[in-house]
């Protein structure tokens, strides 16, 4: 009937132009910090295999004071996306940070912000840490190895700027990867000749992280 509404099939597209859709710049802003301190945070946890039941504690060192104040209102969400425990998480101004507290390990997510987490005690097998770290350094070997056979006069001639810039990019991102793995298995070895017994899961962050 002429009292129905229009269907959504033939609706007009809303109007946009004159900035009719609402946007937050803080929470923009918020949203764009908040992405790769969750990351980092992630990446930490992964290299150190603390299994997502396991609850850390963070202490987050921050520059902002705007951005204090908002990860202070938010420690019930930051700890969710972090597998955090909540009881455990302190943010806290940038300027009273000190030296890496022991049996932590600490991630600088960029110039206004860095993340303590202390690494859980538990014993490391250290042989199959060894084994991981090699399959690892044999695949980046290989990628690497495969990325350097692409730039060849030929394609730094003929290709386009951004394609050069890209492939440099990953050959000298793979180059920094591999000497850290690299790194990584040194220290993990020399460690492990420092005695018989399995040192703990601390013992060898603070050796990797180190480097």
């Amino acid at each position: 009937g002429a009292s129905d509404p229009d269907s959504l099939m033939i609706t007009s597209w809303r109007d946009v132009s004159a900035g009719a859709l609402f946007r937050d710049p803080e929470a923009e802003s918020y949203f764009e910090k908040m992405c790769p301190m969750v990351t980092a945070i992630r990446n930490v946890r992964a290299k150190q295999e603390i299994p997502p039941k396991e609850r850390v504690a963070l202490t987050f060192w921050c520059k902002d004071p705007a951005y204090l104040e908002a990860l202070k209102a938010e420690i019930p969400a930051v700890a969710w996306l972090t597998r955090a425990d909540p009881t455990k998480v302190e943010v806290k101004d940038f300027a009273g940070r000190g030296e890496t507290p022991e049996g932590s390990v600490r991630t600088i997510v960029n110039e206004e912000l860095e993340i303590d987490m202390p690494v859980p005690e538990k014993e490391v097998d250290i042989e199959q840490e060894q084994r991981r770290l090699e399959k690892q350094l044999k695949f980046i070997t290989g990628q690497l190895e495969s990325t350097i056979k692409k730039i060849t006069p030929q394609f730094m001639e003929r290709s386009n700027p951004i394609a050069r810039e890209k492939i440099l990019a990953k050959r000298d991102e793979l180059e920094q990867t591999k000497a850290a793995v690299e790194q990584q298995l040194q220290d993990l070895r020399s460690q492990h000749g420092e005695g018989d017994s399995q040192p703990s899961r601390r013992t060898v962050a603070a050796a990797l992280f180190a480097s």
